[in-house]
């Protein structure tokens, strides 16, 4: 949440599919060049079932650091949705 907390209010985009979708290789990659290429601040929860996937998201980290944060595993979504900073929401 320290991350959020120093965001400007509705500036940061939560992404998260929840747990029945699971994205494809290609549709990860897609996504992961959408979200270099916006700009915009995000959250980007990667299940842990698509952990050996993180793989293809080498150097996607470094790249957006300062504006992206990509969280492996469990999220506290209620409390990231809640958060002044989160303004979308792309499920």
């Amino acid at each position: 949440m320290s991350w959020l907390d120093a965001r400007e209010d509705n500036h940061v985009v939560y992404v998260c599919f929840g747990s029945l979708a699971v994205l494809t290789k290609e549709q990860t990659l897609a996504l992961a060049s959408g979200l270099e290429k916006s700009g915009v601040h995000f959250v980007w929860v990667v299940k842990e079932e698509d952990t050996p996937r993180g793989n293809i998201l080498d150097g996607f980290e470094d790249r957006v650091a300062g504006r992206g944060l990509v969280i492996r595993g469990w999220a506290p979504q209620v409390d990231v949705l809640g958060h002044r900073a989160v303004g979308a929401f792309l499920t």
